[in-house]
């Protein structure tokens, strides 16, 4: 799939040095992919405002890390543009819908495997915004989780074990998933702890106020929404239960299924999904405070 875009781009078969422009292309496609995952949020943001949702993609202070490579941003960005467009839905729910999901969280994996994170949270904030607009959650939600587990078993047998050579070893090295077992339990925990610390590194000292900021704010306002749905629909239990844990989804996705792999890349650019963590917590406190929607963009 790189090959394909590179020899596209510089009209060659040979892979020529030709940035920036793919670093100017994968911006382009992922601005374009997060306006149109904004536009599907409906917030209620009026003239200049309704420019602010689709920059917390864009300017993501771990996407910094993608746009430095002359060859791999192009991939990456797509990469992520294709797994914000992969959480939507474009068709009513049905064959078409899945197979068309399963095909972009593929493109996705061969692209870069770490757009499944984005993927990830987009899906959680899209959880939020549909029970709020009163669309159906749990089969569009059946059908994405199963649409994400046939393409990772896609990409694992069928893609990256039979095309992989042996002599390949950084991708035979961090393509092997986390077995269970005795050791697991550490690998994950020591996982979990370098993300920790790699997450935090980019905010030092009192900047970390832009990071534990969004996050109360979210936290916050959603449990105002979550105690404003219940009383207009009281026996809706597991939908409430449902947003409550799409906050934590969204948070776990930073690092996403990073996590489950047995020898994990701890790099800034494993972390994109921040940035849609950060638009959750944006969306869920406009739907808490409407009358604050324009201090708080």
């Amino acid at each position: 799939m790189t090959w394909m875009l590179q020899s596209l781009l510089s009209f060659s078969k040979n892979v020529s040095d030709i940035s920036p422009l793919n670093l100017f292309t994968g911006l382009l496609v992922l601005a374009i992919a997060s306006v149109i995952y904004t536009e599907k949020l409906r917030i209620p943001l009026t003239g200049y405002w309704s420019l602010v949702p689709p920059l917390f993609m864009i300017l993501n202070p771990y996407l910094a890390q993608c746009i430095l490579y002359s060859y791999d941003s192009l991939t990456i960005l797509i990469a992520f543009a294709v797994a914000l467009v992969a959480s939507l839905q474009w068709r009513p729910a049905g064959g078409q819908q899945f197979i068309s999901d399963v095909l972009l969280l593929v493109i996705v994996m061969v692209l870069y495997q770490s757009g499944l994170n984005v993927f990830i949270a987009g899906v959680a904030l899209m959880i939020v915004s549909r029970v709020g607009n009163g669309q159906p959650v749990w089969h569009w939600l059946s059908g994405k989780v199963t649409a994400l587990l046939v393409a990772v078993f896609i990409y694992k047998f069928a893609i990256s074990m039979p095309l992989i050579p042996a002599s390949d070893t950084y991708s035979m090295r961090h393509n092997q998933l986390l077995m269970p077992g005795s050791g697991a339990l550490d690998v994950l925990t020591g996982s979990v702890q370098r993300y920790y610390s790699l997450f935090i590194s980019a905010y030092p000292g009192w900047t970390a106020g832009f990071a534990l900021i969004p996050l109360i704010l979210g936290t916050v306002a959603l449990g105002v929404v979550v105690c404003r749905l219940h009383q207009r629909r009281p026996h809706n239990a597991g939908l409430l239960l449902l947003m409550v844990i799409s906050l934590s989804v969204a948070v776990g996705a930073v690092a996403g299924l990073s996590l489950l792999l047995a020898i994990p890349v701890f790099a800034p650019r494993m972390l994109a999904a921040w940035g849609v963590t950060v638009l959750f917590c944006f969306f869920i406190s406009v739907q808490a405070w409407p009358a604050l929607r324009h201090w708080l963009a």
